[in-house]
């Protein structure tokens, strides 16, 4: 369905390109990565419309994008009032930046934290030598059945490695943010992040996707470790517009005690698209989904999730909302998969969609497979429009239509803002969301 034939010769070379920095005698595992992922993606490809889970994404002009690996941007020639509006200028975070893949450290905090735990560039990591990269690259995120995040794994340059001591609780979130400045035309972003709790530590992280609106591709992909008793706090954004197609996985492995909560707000662009999957693989180990979906236009949304009840007494909760306008397409794939031995889990799914659009439309395919008798799992979706007669209430109390339409999107959203449990994030969050409703508002 790809021409993965004609792209070979241009992906081969741009491996060779990042094997040219490395020293083999000193990382020749990761030129050995990097060969076997491209190997697998060649063998694996694109996805396809006959993928399930990519059966409703535009994947023929995914197909004909250029891999081309763009060079340092200009940093001259960045907006960075832009960029600072863009990227939650009032939280107070420890932040990475990286522009069109590649780590800016002016752009970037000054201080990072040192000492019980390593918050830097994954390239300076691997240049380092540092001991925590090279057992986890690849470890949580397979890629020899995932054929983009086989292509991540041959050709990400830069990304970030977060890494905590067991019993280090961070206050301060980690902030890491990933801006395609639009220099490069057609550009291909491979942003790479690694992070492993040890026992009993604990982070917030926000991972941050921001694009210009021109023709790019972001693949990134994240891949995390959480020890015994671990706890992350995860909130991603992708924020790009326009003609980007931007893909961004999370693979999470749970230990004893350990918990995520995972938060995406993912608004429209030609393609936005995140995923998660989360294996529970030890007892008591607990997650807690959620992502918020806005589109308009001609835009895709799409939100995909697969969690794996591997151990008992595990429990996963899942809310997923989208608001659609216009045109726009909707999509959301969710599985949960409880095994054999994993009695007394405690599984739920749940997603809303809320179209605005006559033309909008909206896509849900949630999935059970369950293995064992003694567990509490559940799954629902539902489409509709907003409520004439709730509308026709605000209306007849002196609210004009606009005001009336944006106050019960308003609603249906909250419930998503709600569940990230730092104040602080909801307000950012909020000061992100109410734009969009106003300016879809404006519009109608």
């Amino acid at each position: 369905m790809t021409d993965i034939a004609q792209a070979s010769a241009r992906l081969a070379a741009a491996v060779s390109a990042r094997e040219k920095t490395i020293d083999p005698a000193r990382h020749g595992w990761l030129a050995a990565i990097r060969r076997g992922a491209l190997a697998a993606f060649e063998a694996r490809g694109l996805p396809s419309s006959g993928d399930e889970r990519w059966r409703y994404a535009p994947v023929g002009e995914l197909a004909e994008r250029l891999f081309l690996l763009p060079p340092p941007a200009d940093l001259e020639r960045i907006d960075r009032a832009a960029l600072q509006r863009a990227s939650l200028p009032a939280l107070s975070a420890f932040r990475l930046v990286f522009v069109d893949g590649h780590f800016v450290a002016e752009l970037s905090s000054r201080a990072l934290p040192r000492g019980q735990m390593t918050i830097a560039s994954l390239a300076a990591a691997v240049s380092a030598e540092d001991p925590r990269v090279a057992p986890a690259l690849g470890r949580v995120a397979g890629y020899l059945d995932q054929g983009l995040t086989a292509l991540n794994t041959a050709l990400f340059g830069d990304g970030a490695l977060v890494a905590l001591d067991p019993g280090v609780e961070l206050d301060v979130p980690v902030h890491l943010v990933f801006l395609t400045s639009g220099q490069t035309p057609r550009a291909a972003i491979y942003p790479r992040v690694l992070v492993a709790l040890a026992p009993h530590s604990r982070l917030t992280l926000v991972e941050s996707h921001l694009g210009d609106g021109g023709p790019s591709f972001t693949n990134a992909v994240t891949e995390i470790a959480l020890g015994d008793g671990a706890q992350l706090d995860h909130l991603t954004l992708q924020r790009d517009r326009g003609e980007s197609f931007t893909v961004a996985s999370a693979t999470v492995h749970l230990a004893a005690g350990s918990r995520y909560a995972g938060h995406a707000l993912v608004l429209g662009s030609r393609l936005s698209r995140h995923e998660v999957s989360v294996t529970c693989s030890a007892p008591g180990a607990e997650v807690l989904l959620s992502g918020l979906s806005l589109a308009r236009g001609d835009e895709q949304v799409d939100q995909q999730t697969a969690v794996r009840h591997d151990a008992p007494e595990c429990t996963s909760d899942q809310l997923f909302k989208t608001v659609a306008d216009d045109r726009a397409v909707s999509v959301f794939g969710g599985a949960i998969h409880v095994a054999p031995q994993a009695a007394k889990t405690n599984a739920r799914q749940t997603n809303r969609n809320l179209l605005l659009g006559e033309r909008a439309s909206a896509n849900a395919k949630p999935e059970l497979e369950i293995n064992n008798d003694d567990v509490q799992c559940a799954h629902g979706a539902t489409v509709g429009r907003l409520d004439e007669q709730a509308l026709f209430f605000l209306r007849a109390r002196g609210l004009d239509a606009a005001v009336a339409r944006q106050m019960l999107v308003r609603g249906f959203v909250g419930e998503w803002i709600e569940r990230v449990p730092d104040a602080l994030l909801r307000r950012q969050l909020e000061g992100v969301v109410h734009p969009w409703l106003v300016e879809t508002s404006d519009e109608r």
